[in-house]
């Protein structure tokens, strides 16, 4: 029994596989990269971007040696391959070893300044609540306004009245009664074509 004639290589196989990496679909764009037959640089460092994305660091730092080693050192595609390979090292480095010592390192204490504790007994002035006009009403029972934290003892300060509405009521208007306008008042601009 023959197999089927295998599809012929298209000339855009590296542009689909390209196209699926740059759209975050890495496992279609590697399965559109096994399928090129002839594969030089630009498909070989693709893939190692590919298998990067994976988390398949290993296989991308291979990639990576192979290609660096036989770059020119002067060429833009030396630096490009260079930082990948960077990067790559340490995603492994972090995989391999590094995460066991950010795990059992205590806190890191940046320029002398201690982390912020609160004192035990005012733990509970810490823990937000829900806005008291959000509750149903009756449901939550009156809170006593939180003390100032200054070194004053100030009494009380009284809600400011405002004098003045924010916006100018119109023409017989009272605060607080309701109000009709009538239509007849109205300015009505015609534009006509010339």
């Amino acid at each position: 029994m023959t197999n089927p004639p295998s599809k012929p290589e298209s000339p855009l196989d590296f542009e689909v596989a390209y196209c699926l990496y740059r759209l975050h679909r890495e496992k279609e764009a590697l399965a559109a990269l096994d399928k090129i037959a002839k594969r030089g640089r630009r498909e070989e460092h693709l893939e190692a971007q590919v298998r990067y994305r994976l988390g398949e660091y290993e296989t991308a730092q291979k990639i990576y040696d192979d290609l660096l080693a036989s770059s020119p050192a002067a060429s833009s595609e030396y630096d490009d391959i260079r930082t990948n390979q960077t990067a790559t090292a340490a995603h492994l480095a972090f995989i391999q070893r590094d995460y066991r010592q950010h795990l059992s390192a205590p806190p890191v204490e940046a320029a002398g300044l201690k982390p912020y504790t609160v004192p035990a007994g005012e733990i509970e002035s810490y823990v937000p609540s829900i806005p008291a006009g959000w509750a149903p009403r009756g449901s939550l029972p009156k809170v006593a306004a939180v003390a100032s934290t200054s070194t004053s003892t100030s009494a009380p300060k009284e809600e400011k009245k405002r004098a003045k509405p924010r916006h100018a009521l119109p023409k017989g208007a009272v605060p607080g009664k309701p109000f009709t306008q009538d239509v007849s008042c109205w300015t009505v601009f015609v534009c006509a074509e010339m």
